[in-house]
């Protein structure tokens, strides 16, 4: 049965059972209405659910997530909706970004990088009934009604999103026990603008822009000090060509050469019934075209495919309302 709970208790459980996987930091302020420091919002105050926060690993800044937590039933989620929380976010974002009030709660003077503040929205669907696409919802928006300031970045979360998250997030869960993991983090191509430049590998967060790619990479090591890495594919895996594709990134990315187990693990909600079969003729045809040995095939072969058991989360959280702040 689920649990009914309320918006401060959803966020340390959405905290606790998504982002905290992920290296995700959540403060412990909740539901605050800090004043308005800029007269042209029209706001006495903006309101703030949660902030939640990571050191990026390629810009080696913390960013801190101003969240605005929404709890819907499916019928309730709309263009309208949505378009009055990122207005409502994107002010209180920008009045983040220059309040003293909002720092002093917020930022964590012991931890010496720079920060940037950014707006995310969290769209929850409580009923698990919403089959709308909210992402063609989302980009029908006309985002010259959203004030957003100048060098100021909103993410938005939606209901399948969240799924998304969730069902890896359990998944990984019951992947440390069966593993014996003792460290994992997630991984990152050195970029030709960008290359990681904080942290370990095993100290690295899943950032908001690879949790919203087809990929997410994670590198572990078990209490045996045996390394490997998971794999979250989150395409539907209907075509031979895209894991023809994905091999010949993963060679790219030196991750082949390594010669670790990898277990590619199929997540999303639309995974092919034929994604195996499909993967299988993949490996096959690269191998043909690359003329591959020997020593080539038992790298591929380490490849080990599997569909995941999707979990869907719970939360009677209510009907919350598009607060307009």
């Amino acid at each position: 049965m689920a649990e009914t709970i309320n918006t401060a208790e959803a966020a340390a459980q959405i905290s606790d059972e998504i982002f905290s996987t992920f290296k995700w930091q959540r403060l412990e302020l909740f539901d605050q209405n800090l004043p308005c420091q800029i007269d042209e919002h029209n706001k006495n105050t903006h309101p703030c659910d949660c902030v939640f926060y990571y050191v990026d690993p390629y810009l080696g800044k913390v960013v801190y997530f101003n969240t605005d937590l929404k709890s819907y039933g499916a019928g309730s989620i709309s263009k309208n909706g949505v378009l009055n929380a990122l207005k409502s976010l994107a002010l209180a974002t920008h009045c983040a970004n220059i309040s003293d009030d909002w720092q002093s709660l917020y930022v964590l003077p012991e931890i010496q990088f720079d920060y940037t503040i950014r707006g995310f929205l969290f769209v929850y669907n409580h009923d698990n009934n919403y089959t709308n696409d909210f992402h063609e919802q989302l980009s029908s928006i006309n985002t010259a009604n959203v004030k957003i300031a100048k060098n100021q970045q909103l993410h938005v979360f939606g209901p399948n999103q969240i799924k998304d998250c969730y069902a890896i997030s359990s998944d990984f869960q019951s992947l440390l026990g069966r593993k014996n993991i003792e460290q994992y983090g997630f991984w990152y191509p050195d970029m030709i603008l960008h290359k990681v430049r904080h942290g370990s590998i095993w100290d690295q967060p899943a950032t908001i822009e690879l949790l919203s790619s087809p990929l997410v990479i994670l590198k572990y090591k078990t209490r045996e000090n045996a390394e490997g890495y998971i794999i979250y594919y989150m395409r539907n895996g209907d075509t031979e060509d895209e894991f023809v594709y994905l091999i010949d990134l993963l060679s790219h990315y030196q991750i082949l050469s390594e010669e670790l187990p990898i277990n590619l693990r199929f997540a999303s909600n639309y995974t092919s019934s034929n994604v195996l079969t499909n993967f299988k003729n993949g490996k096959y045809r690269y191998m043909q075209d690359w003329s591959m040995d020997n020593a080539r095939e038992e790298q591929l072969n380490r490849i080990k495919p599997e569909k995941i058991n999707r979990h869907v989360p719970h939360y009677n959280i209510g009907e919350l309302g598009w607060r307009q702040g």
